[in-house]
């Protein structure tokens, strides 16, 4: 037997006598089934059943038996990865086998020191809250605001009332949006908003969009090409309602019969919400951390599996081609398949590692728990998101995967070492967003000069 990290090659020998139980029960099979000519069904002499099928074929039938026994219990016996293969397969002159079969094991990890994981954690400060609680009064008001008809061009921070229909290129239609109203937001980046901007009440508008990949996200292999056909039926002016005591009693989305009692409700949830995220937030690091700084063993035969595996899945979807075009080579394409597939495995058996080492157990009250917590957000009562999950076992998996994760990043909490930050205010992110644009902007001219000097 020889080993490469998680692959292991174990060589079968098969000696002439342990054929024959399975050439006789072959034999004793094809008599029961088959007529022969002469002979009543069963009753013909083993030699001549024997003489007929051929001992080569019969020597390969036995010996797919005897290897499919040992395949079976390497199977029952290690914790493998993939199916074992047929590496290599011989017959010698005396009549014995020699059979070389691959097993890619599960691989192990190495975990790091846990203190070397470095994670942040922002802490809030009043500024930040009462950022979110203006931003809160805002949506408020927007919501509440009284929509006025108005003539002229739509701009940003008007309502329009817009319908819009979608076809493909040999003009059939695959959707039909009837009217509705849309605020004009700069940040909405929906080419059906920023191609309202400017146009008037009963104005129609067409602009085309081409998509290399399905609803999902999936590469399709092929550009798809749809027109939107777009009807502005209304443009309205939004008139804010003033932040009252009146406009708060009149509130339905949050209790307060005053403007102050308002705001400290307000306040309340954003509190609560932020130090949710920002808690995720280190949560969310610690696992990238200790997966990023974990090692994996896996040889490069196991990882040309997954390889080959992955390629052959793109073929078939015909997503294959138009991800070398987009990647830029095949060699790069390859490249990220594979860190792709050993990030995903690192990941999983990463979590389970240390999952088993903090001492606990799934169990299905964690598991409803959870279900739960979800249920509101799927449209679903708790015992029916339960009884979906039941029949979906690939849901219910990732949620044991998602409640592992929480859990192994709560056992880390206390181990990992954690440096405070302040959070910055929505002032300072959009400063760092315009530094980081301008550095941005200067590689890429200084990438273009360079490329232009070159060429001459």
């Amino acid at each position: 037997m020889s080993k490469d990290k998680n692959l292991e090659q174990i060589k079968f020998y098969y000696e002439k006598q342990e054929f024959e139980p399975f050439i006789t029960q072959e034999i004793q099979r094809a008599s029961s089934e088959y007529q022969i000519p002469g002979f009543r069904k069963g009753k013909a002499p083993k030699g001549l059943i024997r003489k007929l099928i051929g001992e080569d074929r019969l020597k390969s039938l036995a010996l797919e038996e005897l290897i499919k026994k040992d395949v079976d219990e390497i199977i029952k016996e290690k914790d493998t990865l993939l199916m074992p293969s047929i590496e290599n397969l011989e017959f010698t002159d005396e009549g014995t086998a020699e059979v070389t079969v691959k097993v890619h094991l599960k691989p192990e990890v190495t975990l790091p020191d846990y203190k070397d994981i470095t994670v942040d954690r922002y802490v809030a400060n009043d500024e930040n809250i009462e950022e979110m609680v203006n931003e809160r009064l805002k949506q408020l008001q927007s919501e509440n605001a009284i929509l006025d008809p108005k003539e002229g061009k739509a701009q940003f921070g008007d309502s329009v009332r817009l319908a819009y229909t979608v076809t493909n290129d040999e003009g059939r239609e695959l959707f039909n949006q009837e009217a509705q109203e849309y605020d004009l937001l700069e940040d909405d980046k929906r080419e059906i908003i920023q191609n309202s901007v400017g146009m008037e009440a009963g104005e129609e508008k067409e602009f085309r969009k081409e998509y290399a990949a399905d609803a999902e996200g999936n590469k399709t292999g092929k550009e798809l090409k749809y027109v939107y056909h777009m009807k502005l039926v209304e443009v309205y002016k939004k008139v804010m309602p003033d932040l009252t005591d009146d406009f708060a009693k009149d509130l339905k989305e949050v209790e307060g019969d005053s403007l102050e009692e308002i705001k400290s409700n307000i306040r309340q949830e954003a509190k609560e919400a932020l130090n949710s995220t920002l808690k995720n937030s280190i949560k969310n690091q610690i696992i990238s951390a200790l997966v990023e700084d974990s090692d994996i063993a896996l040889s490069d035969e196991t990882l040309k599996e997954f390889l080959d595996s992955s390629i052959e899945s793109m073929k078939k979807d015909s997503s294959y081609e138009s991800e070398i075009e987009r990647v830029g080579s095949q060699e790069d394409l390859n490249e990220q398949i594979i860190d792709a597939n050993v990030y995903q495995l690192k990941k999983m058996y990463v979590i389970n590692k240390v999952f088993k080492e903090s001492g606990q157990e799934l169990t299905e009250d964690m598991f409803k728990d959870y279900v739960e917590r979800l249920s509101p957000a799927w449209g679903m009562t708790t015992e029916q998101a339960l009884g979906f999950l039941e029949k979906d076992k690939n849901v219910s998996s990732k949620i044991h995967e998602t409640i592992m994760q929480e859990k192994v990043a709560e056992y880390l909490m206390d181990k990992c070492t954690i440096v405070e930050k302040p959070l910055p205010t929505r002032a300072e992110e959009k400063e760092a967003e315009e530094v980081a644009d301008k550095i941005i902007e200067e590689v890429e001219k200084t990438a273009e000069k360079i490329e232009k000097e070159d060429k001459e």
